[in-house]
């Protein structure tokens, strides 16, 4: 079994942007006849999600899951694609507007949408007039004659003409327009989360603008995807405690009675010399905080014997001393001097540990 001499361990995070679920609509206006919009009537919509400007490949929705007002069913097709499209069928005559709530799932979160209903109604058929009396026949007069209608149009203006036994009469009517269009929409946000660091609670940015990891983390959500320049951007929360002050010396024992002198013995050699400790320390090449599951940074080892730095090969081994081995969690990942860490190897954080065994 081998003998752990020293270690030490660091924890790799990944940060990534919000998630955005979007509908291609979000409500449908059923006609129907006076009483409401009549069963067998559908409607359809398409859901997609995104992180940050990126669209998710896989979108989930379980059409068991989704909640449908009374009188109304749905089915979903092309689950586990970038865009699913779910279609609402009346089973029912629905007479009053209502919603339906739709679960789609990304990445393991779970984000509900809102899809509304609603009915435009025929209005009721007036009641009919009443008949009236007839009255007496009159003498027949001569025949009539039958009138003619022309109609022209020119420059926007629509000219009637009619031809009948008292003449020819004319009427001018300029023709309507079509309004001015609306404005166009404003297109949707999409929301960025940022990180930033600081070791005075958030006066100054640790170096590196920042990035490196100090006592304090400072995290703030808007809609530009360049981190903000100024703490005052940011809320900060502690991290990292401050050194404890030191406890208090300890009362001195009492004096026990002194004993009677030994006799001399004979002086032994003089022993050898006590080992140096041995530490191990990390050091990361671009940090510990991935974003958006994009990036890469090199872990590489450093071994002490008290205060002098030793040589590791590239396989890891330490001249006299043991061999670097490096654990993900629990399980051995690499025998080196060195170990690269991915971002899509690290699920929000992982740790690793690096241990001199001997």
């Amino acid at each position: 079994m081998a003998t752990i001499k020293a270690a030490d361990q660091i924890t790799v995070l990944d940060v990534s942007d919000a998630y955005n679920v979007v509908l291609s609509s979000e409500a449908y206006t059923f006609l129907g006849d006076t009483q409401g919009a009549v069963a067998g009537s559908k409607c359809t919509t398409d859901a997609a999600a995104y992180c940050g400007n990126n669209m998710c490949s896989v979108v989930t929705v379980d059409p068991k899951a989704i909640v449908c007002p009374t009188g109304v069913t749905a089915g979903v097709s092309n689950s586990g694609t970038s865009k699913v499209t779910i279609t609402f069928t009346l089973t029912a005559k629905l007479t009053t507007a209502c919603e339906a709530t739709i679960p789609v799932v990304v990445d393991g979160i779970t984000i509900s949408k809102k899809f509304s209903f609603a009915v435009s109604r025929t209005g009721a058929t007036g009641a009919k007039g009443d008949t009236g009396a007839t009255g007496p026949t009159g003498p027949q007069g001569p025949q009539g004659v039958s009138p003619t209608v022309s109609v022209t149009k020119t420059n926007g203006v629509t000219t009637i003409t009619i031809t009948d036994k008292n003449g020819t009469h004319t009427q001018t009517v300029k023709d309507g327009t079509n309004g001015t269009p609306g404005a166009t929409g404003v297109n949707g946000k999409t929301s960025y989360f940022h990180v930033k660091y600081s070791n005075d609670g958030g006066k100054t940015f640790t170096s590196n603008s920042g990035e490196d990891v100090g006592m304090y983390i400072g995290t703030c959500t808007d809609y530009n995807p360049t981190d903000p320049a100024t703490v005052s951007s940011y809320t900060w929360a502690r991290i990292k405690g401050e050194t404890g002050a030191k406890g208090d010396k300890g009362a001195t024992g009492p004096t026990g009675p002194q004993g009677n002198t030994g006799p001399t013995g004979p002086r032994g050699p003089q022993g050898n010399a006590g080992a140096d400790a041995i530490t191990v320390t990390i050091t990361s090449s671009n940090g510990i905080i991935f974003k958006n599951n994009t990036g890469s940074t090199v872990l590489t080892a450093h071994v002490f014997k008290g205060s002098a730095e030793q040589i590791i090969a590239d396989n890891g081994t330490v001249s006299g001393l043991g061999t670097i081995k490096w654990y993900k969690g629990a399980t051995l990942v690499s025998t080196s001097k060195t170990y690269t860490v991915t971002a899509g190897a690290v699920d929000n954080s992982q740790a690793y540990t690096c241990q001199l065994e001997a």
